[in-house]
């Protein structure tokens, strides 16, 4: 029994082209494989954003960070792609790859953006800003990928953006709120990281099985890789390297593939309508991690916004 439920889990992910799951199929685990994909890509997502506040502590500029991480990627990529041997190599279908390299420099620009607002803000106010990017994909789905968006959907968006007015607390709203520059840059960057994730997962469910896992991750590592390369180059800076920062870039980079897999394979074979929410489960191991390599405990006006962007996901994920 417990080998039929691994082989279950296992197959779809490595299948090249899975479909949607037919709602018929019986089993928990076959009805719910999306979600379950999903919250084991926030799961890694945590980690990307723990690996990047480490990287921070120890000086590391953000150009590096990318550099490295993308580094690791590229090799191992090359090493799986001539193993499986995909169709159409490692570029992908030549139909399709000019949305592959449009899905990287938008899922790109948002990690960029988030990884800057992440060196300005606690890991945890971070994380709560840019979960508003599961609101923003319900908005968006019907414009890119034709999905219905109704009151149901209406819903999970507006108290999501409360959630996020919690955190951000502009003084158009709460009189008593201050924050410095700093503060405020990195909100920016955080809600616009936001807005380029949720376009990049939309185009990944536009993509579809039209490319291998391998072909999505390529160009979203490529695309990285070299304007972080020339950066290096041009800035003549020397890569920080010592013990610490190996592991902190261990850490980031195998939660970023973890990360990429699965949220590829969940945004695959389920709605987006219906998963876009769990992305929401970041926050809860972002203020662990907060708690635990940082000592910060969250003010109540973040565990309120918390709250609601889970409550969010929840009524998001009951409704359909």
């Amino acid at each position: 029994m417990l080998l039929k439920y691994c082989l279950c889990f296992y197959q779809p992910l490595m299948s090249v082209h899975q479909p949607l799951l037919e709602k018929k199929q019986t089993t928990f685990l076959q009805r719910h494989l999306g979600a379950i994909y999903m919250a084991i890509a926030a799961y890694g997502s945590s980690y990307i954003t723990l690996g990047i506040k480490l990287l921070d502590r120890e000086g590391v500029p953000v150009p590096q960070m990318l550099l490295m991480r993308n580094l690791l990627i590229l090799l191992g990529l090359f090493g799986v792609n001539l193993h499986l041997k995909p169709q159409h190599g490692i570029l992908g279908p030549p139909k399709i790859r000019g949305l592959l390299l449009t899905r990287a420099l938008v899922g790109n620009t948002s990690l960029l953006l988030s990884m800057v607002a992440l060196t300005l803000l606690p890991l945890g106010d971070a994380v709560t800003l840019y979960l508003i990017s599961p609101a923003i994909t319900l908005w968006l789905s019907p414009i890119i990928l034709n999905e219905t968006f109704g009151a149901k959907e209406m819903i999970p968006l507006i108290m999501s953006t409360t959630g996020v007015l919690l955190v951000a607390r502009p003084p158009f709203l709460f009189a008593h709120s201050s924050r410095s520059v700093e503060n405020v840059l990195g909100m920016v960057l955080a809600i616009a990281g936001a807005i380029f994730s949720s376009t990049g997962d939309l185009l990944v469910r536009k993509i579809g099985g039209r490319a291998h896992l391998i072909h999505l991750i390529f160009y979203f590592s490529f695309v990285a890789f070299v304007p972080s390369s020339l950066w290096c180059i041009l800035n003549k800076e020397m890569l920080v390297l010592c013990m610490p920062v190996a592991m902190h870039t261990l850490v980031m980079t195998l939660g970023a593939l973890v990360a990429q897999v699965f949220m590829a394979r969940s945004l695959r074979i389920e709605k987006v309508s219906r998963i876009a929410p769990i992305v929401s489960l970041q926050l809860v191991f972002a203020f662990i991690n907060d708690w635990l390599f940082f000592n910060i405990t969250p003010p109540l006006p973040t565990l309120a916004a918390a709250g609601l962007i889970a409550l969010a996901a929840a009524v998001s994920s009951l409704t359909q």
